[in-house]
């Protein structure tokens, strides 16, 4: 096979080849699978000035940003919003995995067609 052939073969064939060539299978044996994660169940509202944002919508870049903000509020422990700021970490770090393993899939849901977006179970963007 040369480079023209290998490169014009569909994705998953061209793993199956690689795969072969190399002898993945007695290498990658005892190496775990990784855990991919699911998309949330619930989209999220992020409060901002002015309004709010979902969580769906947001890239990753603003999904980092609000984590770490809502982190460094939840480490100050004599804040009184400190508990409610912990829960909005945990569930932007669930939106965090989801945009890291999936950057361009967009979930959507009958939230979404109440807002003029179609509620088809997931899009890409």
């Amino acid at each position: 096979m040369n480079h023209d052939e290998f490169c014009s073969l569909p994705t998953a064939l061209a793993l199956d080849v690689m795969w072969r060539a190399f002898g993945l299978e007695e290498r990658l044996r005892d190496y775990p699978a990784p855990k991919v994660p699911q998309p949330p169940k619930y989209d999220y509202k992020i409060w901002r000035k002015g309004g709010y944002q979902w969580a769906s919508e947001t890239d990753l870049n603003g999904l980092n940003y609000w984590l770490r903000k809502a982190q460094e509020s939840a480490a100050n422990t004599a804040s009184q919003y400190a508990a409610k700021d912990a829960k909005k970490a945990d569930s932007l770090q669930r939106w965090v995995a989801w945009r890291t393993s999936a950057p361009r899939f967009r979930r959507s849901s009958t939230s979404c067609a109440k807002r003029g977006r179609p509620a088809a179970a997931a899009t890409w963007i």
